[in-house]
């Protein structure tokens, strides 16, 4: 049965990562399921990869069945970098590919999926901090249903076990974002904007930490309506127009969502500036070539656009890319977003 085969799938990747770890966590067999997200995100997976994953994740990531992408071959080889990028198809002995900077959301969607599920005790805190659940919430924008079912049903546990964890100091904030995010759903495991994910997925983070620079406006955001819309283009004047402060990171930050919006491929689909490292306004160029998009890629990408013009993002973008007001880092996003529009 399907259930039978999600637990086979889990219980030899969790064999293989007690073997590869040198974590004391994992060198003996689990009592129970709530040790597998501690091994996760103490011994295996990455928190600075899977936050890069669902800045790039693929919307239009070709998958296969859905007991197909719970199948993959086991070699000497094999190790948990190899099974978050390598999937082998049963009718196929082709192999499914995702970048290996990226994680596949094939492997970390059904993981995360079962890890909440079966760990009752799961610290919600890290889970939001690994970007666990903020990728679960990029995930609902894929062209996967099947991506997008396992997504949602994680984002429903989670919102389960959080409210039931009463020293989550951050859990009423969680909850917040989870609600209106979820009062915007209307039809079951709908696909939902990139543009939407990211900016939730991105917002998780900060109502984490109420130290956060960006805090106080996010909070008095989601405190405004109970739902998000999900044809806007969130907090777009507040923080791109911003007076408060911090306005160049809120400005910064709201450019580099945008950015990542657009790139709906997974990846960088056109040359993009990468800013490494910035001394005195002049940063290191980096550029990466692409692919020619397919149709879904193109339609993706041209929601994102059509929300975007409805705020006259790209009018303001070039009116600020002139004015005396820019910066570099600014200017440098904003000739990155131009790149994957044109």
């Amino acid at each position: 049965t399907e259930e039978a085969l999600i637990n086979n799938f889990f219980s030899r990747i969790f064999l293989i990562l007690s073997f590869s770890s040198s974590s004391s966590l994992t060198h003996s067999p689990p009592q129970s399921g709530n040790l597998l997200v501690t091994m996760l995100f103490q011994s295996s997976l990455d928190q600075h990869k899977l936050y890069d994953s669902l800045r790039h994740f693929p919307v239009s990531f070709t998958s296969p069945t859905h007991s197909s992408c719970l199948t993959y071959s086991l070699s000497p080889s094999s190790s948990p970098s190899y099974l978050c990028n390598h999937f082998v198809s049963p009718s196929s002995s082709s192999s499914v590919h995702c970048p290996t900077h990226y994680y596949s959301p094939l492997f970390i969607i059904p993981l995360l999926e079962y890890a909440v599920n079966v760990d009752r005790q799961i610290d919600c805190a890290q889970f939001v901090s690994q970007n666990a659940l903020g990728y679960c919430v990029t995930a609902t924008s894929s062209d996967s249903p099947q991506i997008r079912k396992l997504a949602y049903s994680a984002l429903g546990r989670f919102a389960h076990r959080c409210r039931h964890q009463k020293t989550f100091a951050a859990r009423r904030q969680i909850l917040l974002v989870l609600t209106a995010f979820r009062n915007a759903v209307v039809e079951p495991d709908m696909q939902i904007n990139l543009l939407i994910s990211l900016f939730v997925a991105e917002s998780l983070l900060v109502m984490l930490r109420p130290t956060h620079r960006m805090y106080a406006a996010m909070n008095a955001f989601y405190l405004q309506k109970p739902f998000l819309d999900l044809s806007d283009v969130p907090m777009f004047y507040s923080f791109f127009s911003s007076d408060s402060e911090h306005y160049r990171s809120q400005r910064l930050w709201m450019i580099r969502l945008v950015r990542d919006s657009i790139c709906v491929l997974g990846r960088r689909d056109k040359g993009e500036v990468v800013d490494e490292e910035v001394e005195e306004g002049v940063g290191k160029k980096r550029s990466a070539r692409g692919r020619k998009m397919s149709k879904k890629e193109d339609r993706g990408r041209r929601d994102v656009v059509e929300i975007l013009n409805k705020r006259h993002v790209f009018p303001l973008f070039f009116s600020f890319f002139d004015s005396s007001l820019s910066d570099g880092r600014a200017r440098l996003e904003i000739l990155n977003v131009v790149r994957k529009v044109v």
